[in-house]
């Protein structure tokens, strides 16, 4: 990899125009478990910490593994809801404030 390669992006907006809600973190297969979407998270829960935000937020779909690496990171489950013939979707937050 290239120091100035692009390996991945995270894009997120704003729940109720309030609170962050990261809508997409996405990672090239090459270099998947290497800890690039880790270090994404976190420079972007440190930077909405900083903004002054207590809690983040993200949602996966259950049948994704993205699930597990959420939770790994501290992220907790706070609810679902289900679309017409559609896995549920899971909602998960997660405290940023020391």
């Amino acid at each position: 990899m290239k120091e100035e390669e692009i390996v991945g992006w995270l894009r997120y907006g704003y729940f109720w125009d309030e609170h962050p809600f990261m809508n997409m973190l996405f990672i090239i297969n090459e270099y998947r478990g290497k800890g690039f979407g880790k270090k994404l998270v976190k420079d972007w829960e440190e930077k909405m910490a900083g903004e002054g935000h207590g809690f983040v937020m993200t949602s996966t779909l259950s049948n994704e593994e993205a699930q597990h690496f959420y939770r790994r990171l501290g992220y907790a489950d706070i609810g679902g809801f289900i679309f017409h013939n559609e896995p549920l979707e899971i909602l998960l937050t997660k405290n940023i404030q020391p």
